[in-house]
């Protein structure tokens, strides 16, 4: 199962331009030398393939004494943000530091630079207020790396620097949009995730951070990866804004061929929902980051597929001929009423869509959901694959844009809700509720007649299938009876609704397992 490793900041969340100005706000026991230099992908790039040409060499870990701090122990330690870069300048991005420690092994290093210079910025114990940790700082050896990066913008309110994005933990990184709340996690790479082999996690080793100028509106920020089997240079470009982007180009370096790499990979939780058979006792009628993911395919079919946490681990894997026009993890379930906790907002957990910018080729989008009986882990994987591997020794690049929402990407007439049960007529059948919603169902004239496109594959029997208007969401619901024809077995289902012989709405995709 892949490791929730921002448990602590979840719910509860825990002057180069003229360069000799750059980072004296931070300390000059902070600063290494400034260099000459142009920092773009193609100097990330070769110090990437420069490393994948040689054996993998282990990198600094944090110090046992800091791994083994309790959870509130290292909530203690908390970054000054009087010490934030480029904060005494007025720009119009900070940036504060992540502390190694708990679930933060890997020490990263962290550079500034302009058009012309770079520079590292230095680990300081001082940047940091340690709490009831107060004799920690004097254990810290030197030098000591940071765990990773938050990046702040006034995005919800003009006076206040409000937390956008978090670069911290292996590949990981999270972002937010105007009046979001953490949620699922974007990753850099995710290889063999799933497979019996072991998943590998690559690590972002280094950050160079663009210095911003006054009034922009855009941060770059830079990154190198390694791990045992494949080094990458990587290039974000943040935009904040009421639904953020993230620019991502990648740049790979194999060092060993890998059975599955996972592309634009994201990690997510789904502990139960309104399509839970046998939710636990819980106050909260639902509990998830996300419900379902999104496919907008080459051939424009569109795809939605609820997630489940259900009595064994599911894979979905969803083949395309040529590059998808996209796909997204998302939250489509925006009312609280259906979640009711004022403490973790699952409501305002953002949606992540993303399109491509390059060639990616065929492959097919694959969907890992493993089974869990708690909300504080990532049990939902999500990435592409390409068909054609990465060739060990030869560049592997690949762009996209990511956009982290609150609306829905469907607008037109699209699954708003999948509930299943037990019939309570007619012993061992089991019903599948499917609403439909959107303003082209809205539109349509009271008398209209839809009918459904269904097939039931495998170890279940389709009984009947009712189509209805739904006049408490101007929706259309679908109804299916459904009977297992083996005591356990695995289904896959879809169905559509259309009008005459034209599809109206998207795709719904359902693996019922049991």
């Amino acid at each position: 199962m892949t490791s929730r490793i921002f448990d602590c900041f979840a719910a509860r969340f825990i002057r180069l331009a003229t360069p000799i100005l750059a980072l004296l706000v931070l300390s000059s026991a902070s600063l290494r030398a400034m260099e000459p230099a142009q920092i773009n992908l193609d100097y990330v790039s070769r110090i990437a393939e420069q490393k994948a040409a040689e054996p993998f060499q282990e990198y600094p870990v944090a110090p046992d004494y800091l791994m083994e701090l309790d959870y509130d122990a290292y909530r203690d330690i908390r970054f000054n943000s009087r010490k934030a870069l480029w904060r005494e300048e007025g720009l119009p991005f900070r940036v504060e530091f992540f502390h190694p420690g708990l679930y933060f092994k890997d020490i990263v290093k962290i550079h500034e630079f302009t058009d012309s210079h770079v520079q590292e910025i230095r680990f300081v114990p001082e940047f940091f207020d340690y709490g009831k940790n107060e004799r920690l700082a004097d254990r810290i050896p030197r030098p000591q790396g940071y765990a990773g990066i938050r990046v702040l913008y006034p995005i919800n309110n003009p006076d206040v620097y409000d937390e956008v994005g978090v670069w911290v933990g292996a590949s990981y990184f999270r972002i937010l949009g105007r009046n979001q709340h953490w949620g699922l996690s974007a990753r850099g790479l995710a290889l063999n995730t799933g497979l019996d082999v072991g998943e590998e996690f690559p690590v972002f080793r280094e950050f160079w951070l663009g210095k911003p100028k006054a009034g922009d509106t855009a941060l770059t920020i830079y990154a190198l990866l390694d791990s045992p089997s494949v080094a990458g240079a990587y290039k974000f470009v943040l935009t904040p804004g009421d639904m953020t982007t993230v620019d991502v180009r990648s740049r790979l370096f194999f060092r060993n061929e890998v059975q599955q790499v996972g592309i634009a990979p994201f990690s997510s939780m789904f502990y139960f929902g309104e399509n839970s058979f046998d939710p636990p006792t819980d106050f909260r009628p639902e509990v998830h980051d996300s419900d379902g993911i999104f496919i907008e395919s080459s051939n424009d079919e569109r795809i939605w597929r609820p997630f489940v946490n259900e009595v064994r681990n599911r894979t979905s894997i969803f083949q395309e001929k040529a590059t998808p026009k996209g796909f997204g993890v998302m939250q489509r379930d925006r009312e609280f009423a259906n979640y009711q906790d004022i403490e973790a907002h699952y409501h305002q957990r953002p949606s992540v869509w993303v399109q491509p910018k390059s060639d990616w080729g065929p492959g097919s989008v694959r969907v890992w959901e493993f089974r869990t009986d708690k909300e504080t882990d990532d049990n939902v994987a999500a990435f592409w694959t390409p068909q054609q591997a990465p060739k060990v020794g030869e560049p592997y690049e690949v762009a996209y844009r990511l956009y982290w929402m609150m609306n829905q990407r469907n607008q037109d007439a699209y699954v708003s809700a999948t509930r299943v049960g037990d019939s309570a007529f007619k012993p061992g059948v089991v019903e599948f509720v499917i609403d439909f919603q959107g303003k082209a169902l809205e539109e349509l004239p009271p008398v209209t007649e839809l009918s459904a496109v269904v097939s039931v594959e495998k170890d279940a029997e389709l009984l009947e299938q009712i189509v209805q208007r739904n006049p408490y969401t101007k929706g259309w619901r679908l109804i299916l009876h459904v009977k297992k024809s083996q005591p356990e077995g695995v289904s896959e289902m879809r169905a559509y609704l259309k009008q005459g012989e034209e599809a109206l709405t998207e795709t719904w995709s359902y693996q019922w397992i049991w």
